[in-house]
């Protein structure tokens, strides 16, 4: 597995599904994030990063054009994505 910090910064060098794009849900039968998966342009700027662009492979007549952009305080969005990679990783007591 990658740096998900990177990877949902559209940072990693071999970023999935393409160049400054995520995989943001998978298929709920099999868990797999290729299958079904509902993609988006990232796009990090000074102080936001925002979404937009959502489309899904598989239903590719599916109109999302009404769907986002949803734009985040980036340091916040840092933040989120740090505390999950690391809860990923076993390091963060999920208050379970």
């Amino acid at each position: 597995m990658g740096d998900l910090r990177r990877y949902f910064l559209g940072q990693e060098e071999r970023q999935w599904p393409q160049p400054e794009h995520l995989w943001l849900l998978a298929c709920d039968g099999c868990g797999e994030p290729g299958c079904w998966s509902l993609t988006a342009r990232v796009v990090p700027l000074h102080d936001i990063v925002m979404w937009t662009g959502f489309s899904q492979e598989d239903r590719s007549k599916w109109d999302y054009s009404g769907f986002g952009p949803f734009v985040f305080a980036r340091d916040q969005y840092e933040r989120a994505v740090a505390w999950a990679a690391s809860a990923g990783e076993g390091e963060v007591d999920g208050g379970v």
